[in-house]
């Protein structure tokens, strides 16, 4: 998907998009595979996200059911004014490794992205927007078990100035998350590369607010 080394079992993109779940559809990861094979191992190379909505504007996704994501479940990237409603995700692990790296959505290089009434149960970020995410709108949702909102992380490409402006969470229920909302940067000190290392990027986050 062209971002921290990872790919993508399904992606979509395109202008006034109108994807109807009707609270049935479902896309089933059958991550339980890459839990036990990865052992929390933490952004596996390669490892799939289930959705990536790439190069999208003007589009509303709704009424979606995500089980058992292998990685990331949602992908937001290079978008603009989407909707994305009424979104249940559920990754859960029966063995003995948890299911980290499960978000429940990312956002990368996107602008003015709702997510509006999600139910989040998971053993990562419940949503997160990342590097170059403006304008973004987390409301009537309820977030399980998780780390609760996640604010960047930012800074991992050297020299690469990246922004996170305008995040607003109204309205949200957090149950037993580690977190409510928190912040993630990497260091000024460039150690490695993507997807585990990085450091060395420049940047700023603004404009939080959680009502």
């Amino acid at each position: 998907m062209g971002y921290q080394n990872q790919s993508t079992a399904w992606l979509l993109g395109g202008d006034n998009i109108t994807f109807l779940g009707n609270a049935y559809g479902t896309f089933n990861g059958n991550g339980q595979t890459w839990y036990d094979f990865v052992r929390g191992e933490s952004n596996y190379p390669r490892r799939p996200h289930a959705l990536t909505i790439s190069n999208t504007t003007n589009s509303v996704f709704t009424g979606l059911r995500f089980v058992q994501s292998q990685m990331w479940t949602m992908t937001v990237i290079h978008s603009r004014n989407v909707l994305l409603e009424d979104i249940y995700v559920s990754s859960t692990s029966v063995g003995p490794h948890g299911t980290i790296n499960t978000d429940g959505a990312d956002t990368i290089y996107a602008d003015n992205i709702t997510f509006n009434r999600w139910e989040v149960k998971n053993g990562d970020d419940a949503i997160s927007p990342k590097a170059n995410s403006t304008n973004i709108l987390i409301s009537n949702s309820k977030f399980w078990h998780g780390s609760g909102i996640a604010i960047g992380s930012i800074g991992q490409y050297d020299q690469v100035y990246e922004v996170i402006e305008n995040v607003t969470a109204v309205n949200i229920t957090f149950v037993e998350t580690l977190h409510a909302a928190y912040f993630k940067t990497w260091t000024g000190q460039h150690v490695g590369y993507p997807p585990n290392g990085g450091g060395g990027g420049i940047g700023c986050m603004l404009f939080l607010s959680l009502i």
